[in-house]
């Protein structure tokens, strides 16, 4: 048995009539290179001059003579024509019948070759049409028609035909990827594509059912439609090895770069990276992982390959990503990180300022803070990597698209939160934005990382990219639970087996979890374990702590209660510091982020003493926070919402990382035979959800979709209804419909009620061509994402109220009316609600609150309860602001509810509050043209982000966050308020209330401004203009 193969491709042509091609020849030539250097059998190359019809015809001819048990291989790329057939290199337009290779006449040339198997493969296509042409700047039109009637007749038993595209389509190629879109696809299925690859032997029909969707997927990406057409059958099952790159390719193809990686870090020598980032990698990791190395070698993510990862924690994803970034850094392109909370991009901006910043990598971040964001070196393109929330990239990018220009690499951070129903819709949008901008050309690589999540339903493919998913943990857990008697039933990770041990005796003290929890954590600790126990609450995880450190009789954590923040303390903290007393922590929100990230760097430090945590479920997103052991208890989210399988998952995830344990172990508490049966079946049996977007979920506002679409329009007409259909339909959520239900399209009334509601409300126009455009206000939202429906509860009270009463208080309390703050929680006595409702109530009434405002407060709440609590918020932002210590604040502000932890809640409600109160400035200077807030409101920004009253907003202006709430205020109260008094004040006053480090980074940071002022104050004097 022999393998014969023909490879034809056809750039360019004898007549100068027809027009050349990109690719074909480099189609031809990658198939023939990757067939000779991995394969033994008679290949042969045609390409341009080297194939005119008469050559291509005695070339088939010549297989006559081969043997039935051989394998024939013919491939061709380049153009057709309309009338069905094959152009070659000496084709005359003026005599096409002859000059030309027609479909029957390859069929009948096919026929007469004995072998049993042969394999057809034509990139052309049968369609003269370019489609949607004026999107596909890039890509080249193969103009062909042909009758599938003429195609199938190649097919049959022995015989399979594979053909670019249907016979009225057309078939792409692409100048990016050098290749066909056919080409491409089955070089990339014949190199071991994870999805053909089986017993590392590639199937023929998994090679081309591979092939054929990647190319409908690829086609679609493009807003092009191409679907592959595969007609006949083998006999017998052709399987080939998996092919990988050899002499004749590398020769072939000089510019790719063939290093491949192992689990030895100074592999990555043979890509350029410099040995400088891997002598740091290697001082952190021992060895590249197999996710890691497949994503180099096997997905292309140092190629510029959009890839999604879908990994357990501790996997190694998160290097996947930062492989991908700093190997464009290093090609001088700009990464950005996308990560959900802004506590995530202040951890990842240590990290990588450890890792990479002696390199002169310089990393920047934004998140919406003004006093810490670097906004002038993200716009001016001064930056390597930028870390951003997903808020703040989609505001940036829709108000500033060159941004966009600049970046080479965006990877997204726990991308699973596409399916989150707060938060998902707006990094949906996010990501279509992307995938349409590569019709204009502008292609960022994208890496998603995923924690374990179900069927990914399509998102690869609707990325564009492909999926590295890996299920197995890198070090093994062993997940179940424990039962009211002690019983320890659970998964044996080594071998899959159910078993169950006795694990230790239970305390019969309350009838409760901890009668399970503390002789389980003793038992840890006694063996050296770390644990961190999950509740389901603050209070709990509070309460858990406590009845921990009173019965485990640890030592003090003295080294973690040395590094916390001194001064300002909340309740929650003179709580903490009273559990690290007796060795324990908890991690709550009520800990400020200084605090937190104490506790996260002391319980990875092994050295620390500080072995166990007790915690609420915002440990688990993100923080790397490795553990040997982790306890859950209970799996209930307040509002009596279950936790999703996955949420569960990635919460055991902390258990046995790599590096830091060899296994971990995961306990989920069960105090009756009912919770044991369902927590089995449902959690440690369940599998993760699969992902399912909410875009198109009926409690998504279409307003505010329509709105940001408008908003991302670059089009100087605006954009029809039918533009702004097609945009939505480009969703994630759209094409998941499409998958389900054949013939699904976007509601046209939907889409007609939102324009007309807009309208009504000024925040798009209509032209006189029927196009729709935003208006500067609608502009501002839509940029922004803020609902619709808070913009106009916004515009409607700013309307009311006269300009002379627009106080900070006021533009405050206006702030509180959208929805996103009434997402935010606050703690209130509800069956008290009527001595809150009036106590905060005349609180708003002391501040000057008009009374538009507080019937706004009203009109817009579902209940008394949704009222009082827009007053309560109010007041927070405004206590927040002052000389007051914070655990005052809490007391205040609790003072009707019995427990007096609400720190969290008053950084929750301010963080927002700053994230929409620069809308509402910019919205009141409109409706009201002689105002001028832009002054105002910055300095209230930054009183906000820091928690300082204004007598010392002049030093904060200088020094931002290089100080904390608590320090500003001690300085405060010492007279020390402005720069000149703090660098003319007593050293040791100064060495009274901050470190000595703290003391030189501000008078560096006083220097420089300094510096900055006399530059401009030196500035020559411009004569006056004199007629």
């Amino acid at each position: 048995m022999q393998i014969h193969g023909i490879f034809i491709g056809i750039d360019r042509f004898q007549s100068p009539s027809i027009n050349w091609l990109s690719c074909a020849k480099r189609d031809a030539v990658a198939l023939y290179s990757l067939f000779s250097d991995n394969l033994q059998g008679d290949f042969h190359l045609m390409y341009d001059e080297n194939a005119s019809r008469n050559s291509i015809e005695n070339r088939i001819k010549e297989l006559s003579t081969c043997s039935e048990d051989d394998i024939v291989i013919f491939s061709f790329s380049g153009h057709g024509t309309t009338t069905h057939e094959l152009v070659t290199y000496d084709t005359n337009i003026n005599d096409i019948g002859s000059t030309t290779i027609s479909l029957d006449t390859l069929a009948g040339w096919f026929k007469n070759i004995p072998a049993k198997q042969l394999i057809c493969i034509i990139d052309c296509c049968f369609s003269g049409g370019m489609g949607t042409k004026a999107l596909e700047v890039n890509f080249a039109s193969r103009e062909l028609r042909s009758g599938e009637d003429l195609i199938k007749q190649f097919s049959g038993s022995g015989r399979v035909i594979l053909t670019a595209s249907k016979a009225t389509e057309p078939a792409w190629e692409n100048g990016k990827l050098g290749h066909g879109l056919l080409t491409y696809h089955l070089l990339e299925a014949l190199q071991g594509a994870d999805e053909v690859r089986k017993d590392n032997k590639i199937g023929i029909y998994r090679l081309l059912e591979y092939v054929t969707s990647s190319v409908k997927n690829s086609a679609g990406q493009l807003g092009a439609e191409q679907n592959p057409m595969l007609l006949g059958q083998i006999i017998e099952e052709i399987s080939f090895p998996i092919f990988k790159p050899g002499k004749l390719y590398k020769e072939a193809f000089p510019e790719r770069n063939f290093a491949l990686a192992d689990s030895n870090i100074d592999s990555l020598l043979g890509f350029g990276f410099p040995v400088g980032i891997l002598n740091v990698w290697k001082s952190k990791i021992p060895s590249l992982n197999q996710l890691q190395v497949d994503a180099i070698n096997d997905y292309g993510i140092l190629d510029g390959s959009h890839l999604i990862v879908s990994a357990p924690t501790s996997s190694g994803k998160t290097m996947v990503g930062e492989l991908a970034a700093i190997y464009g850094v290093t090609q001088r392109k700009r990464a950005v990180f996308l990560l959900p909370l802004k506590a995530l991009v202040n951890d990842k901006l240590r990290h990588f300022n450890e890792m990479y910043g002696s390199f002169d990598i310089k990393t920047i971040k934004a998140t919406g803070e003004s006093s810490t964001d670097d906004i002038t070196p993200l716009m001016k393109g001064q930056y390597d990597v930028c870390l951003m929330t997903y808020e703040k990239f989609s505001a940036i990018v829709l108000a500033n698209p060159y941004i966009l220009n600049q970046i080479g690499t965006i990877v997204v951070d726990e991308a699973q939160m596409i399916a989150d129903k707060n938060r998902g819709v707006n990094l949906e949008f996010l990501l279509t934005l992307l995938k349409l901008k590569r019709k204009e050309d502008i292609e960022p690589q994208i890496i998603a990382l995923s924690a374990v999540i179900g069927d990914l339903n399509g998102l690869e493919r609707w990325l564009g990219g492909r999926l590295l998913l890996h299920t197995e943990r890198p070090v093994p857990l062993n997940e179940g639970i424990i039962k009211s008697n002690g019983d320890f039933r659970y998964i044996e990770s080594d071998t899959g087996e159910e078993k169950t041990i006795n694990l230790m005796t239970p305390q019969f003290r309350k009838g409760s979890g901890q009668d399970i929890i503390i002789p389980l954590v003793q038992k840890l600790v006694n063996e050296g374990k770390n644990v961190i126990v999950f509740r389901e609450t603050k209070s709990e995880a509070q309460a858990c702590a406590m009845y921990l450190a009173n019965n485990l009789e640890l030592a003090p954590a003295s080294e973690t209660i040395k590094l916390l923040p001194q001064r300002d303390p909340s309740t929650a903290t003179q709580k903490l510091r009273q559990v690290l007393n007796k060795g324990i922590a908890f991690h709550i929100s009520d800990l400020d982020p200084d605090e937190r990230s104490v506790i996260e760097d002391q319980f990875r430090n092994k050295e620390s003493g500080l072995r166990v945590i007790a915690a609420t479920t915002t440990l688990a997103m993100g923080v790397n926070t490795p553990t040997e052991a982790v306890i859950i208890s209970g799996l209930t989210h307040p509002g009596n919402v279950p936790y999703s399988i996955s949420e569960y998952k990635n919460i055991i995830g902390r258990a046995g990382r790599l590096g830091f344990a060899e296994r971990g172990y995961s306990f989920l508490v069960a105090l009756t035979s009912i919770a044991e049966h369902t927590y089995w079946q449902d959690y440690i049996l369940g599998k993760p959800e699969d992902m399912q977007s909410n875009f198109v979920s009926k409690d998504t506002d279409c307003r505010s979709l329509v709105l940001r679409v408008l908003s991302a329009s670059k089009s100087q007409i605006g954009m029809s209804q039918e533009n702004i259909i097609g945009f939505l339909t480009e969703s994630f959520g759209a094409y998941q419909e499409k998958i389900k239900y054949d013939g699904w399209d976007w509601n046209q009334n939907d889409i007609i009620n939102a324009l007309t509601e807009l309208t009504h409300h000024q925040l798009i126009k209509m032209n006189s061509d029927g196009y729709f455009q935003t208006t500067l206000i609608g502009k501002i939202v839509g940029d922004s994402g803020i609902e619709v429906e808070s913009i106009i509860r916004i515009i409607s009270v700013l309307k009311q109220i006269p300009s002379s009463q627009l106080s900070s208080p006021v533009l405050l309390g206006i702030t509180q009316l959208s929805k996103e703050l009434e997402q935010v929680y606050m703690p209130i006595n509800r069956k008290g609600i009527f001595k809150e409702s009036q106590t905060w109530l005349n609180a708003v009434h002391a501040q000057g609150i008009p009374t538009q405002l507080v019937n706004a407060f009203s009109n817009h709440s579902k209940d008394q309860i949704d009222t009082t609590l827009k007053y309560k918020k109010t007041i927070s932002c405004l206590l927040w602001i002052t000389d007051k210590q914070l655990a005052e604040i809490e007391a205040t502000l609790m003072q009707h509810y019995f427990d007096k932890s609400s720190a969290g809640a008053i950084r929750a409600v301010v963080a927002r509050t700053c994230d929409i109160l620069p809308i509402v400035t910019s919205i009141a200077e409109i409706l009201h043209p002689e105002l001028n807030l832009s002054d105002k409101v910055l300095k209230l920004l930054l009183r906000l982000e820091l928690g300082i009253p204004s007598s010392i907003r002049e030093l904060a202006e200088v020094l931002g966050r290089t100080l904390n709430r608590g320090e500003y205020l001690e300085l405060s109260k010492r007279g020390i308020s402005s720069i000149d008094q703090f660098v003319n004040a007593d050293e040791q006053v100064l060495l009274s209330v901050l470190s000595l480090d703290k003391i030189e980074e501000a008078k560096f940071k006083i220097e420089q401004n300094i510096q900055v002022q006399s530059e401009i104050s030196a500035l020559p004097e411009i004569p006056l203009y004199e007629e």
